[in-house]
């Protein structure tokens, strides 16, 4: 199979070789750190379906929207955790080029068969391009990054976007770290933290909104959704 440029811009494996040209840079680790948590990854591999019945409500539509509203016309998205796939194969249908990553590999299967999504297993820290999309869509991902490694992350994101591209950040609010009943590591932010992070790594934010609504391990929990432009 051929890969296509995006896919050859992700790093993976044990001895990952990362293929350079004008486009692509290696943001702050060129050797892939493995960082994924495994107990998360086994959690969302036992339960792509229950993850799925839910994620294809699409209730985050309105952010979606929002963030669309935002990109040119047939623009270039990376979907960065995305899950089965519901909110990667909409904006895909809508005439939007989406590549889509993943850490579980039952999540890119899903999507990759029900969505028709451009689906690839990788982990956060394997992102390791420059200049490449309009818009990254983060929704509900990056709150399974340790806090160690998210400054880390929004760096790379930033990278990877164009010039003024867009962010979607979806998050739980909150203090400190915990692991829900389905084994999946959370770190939980104010929305004073994320704004200073996301300005620290060249971020303004544009719009904001916030929520309560359970998910699927059942319990309400506070969230914040944020779309930020890249400086």
């Amino acid at each position: 199979m051929t890969l296509s440029r995006v896919q050859r811009h992700f790093t993976w494996g044990k001895n990952p070789a990362l293929l350079t040209s004008q486009k692509s840079i290696t943001t702050f680790n060129t050797m892939n750190r493995d960082t994924a948590d495994t107990q998360t990854i086994d959690a969302y591999d036992t339960h792509v379906d229950r993850y799925d019945n839910l994620a294809r409500l699409l209730p985050d539509r309105d952010a979606m929207n929002r963030f669309l509203a935002a990109l040119p016309a047939g623009g270039t998205i990376l979907d960065f955790g995305c899950g089965t796939g519901a909110y990667a194969g909409l904006m895909q249908s809508l005439g939007f080029a989406v590549t889509a990553i993943d850490a579980s590999a039952e999540m890119v299967r899903r999507a990759q068969s029900s969505y028709g999504v451009t689906a690839l297993q990788r982990h956060f820290d394997q992102l390791a391009m420059a200049d490449i999309f309009d818009g990254i869509w983060a929704n509900f991902s990056l709150l399974h990054a340790k806090k160690t490694d998210f400054p880390g992350h929004l760096q790379a994101v930033h990278t990877a976007l164009r010039d003024r591209g867009f962010l979607h950040i979806a998050m739980k609010t909150g203090r400190g770290t915990f692991r829900d009943k389905l084994g999946r590591f959370y770190a939980l932010y104010s929305r004073a933290d994320l704004a200073r992070l996301l300005d620290q790594a060249g971020f303004d934010i544009i719009d904001e909104t916030t929520g309560c609504d359970a998910g699927m391990a059942g319990i309400t929990e506070p969230w914040i959704a944020i779309l930020a432009r890249r400086r």
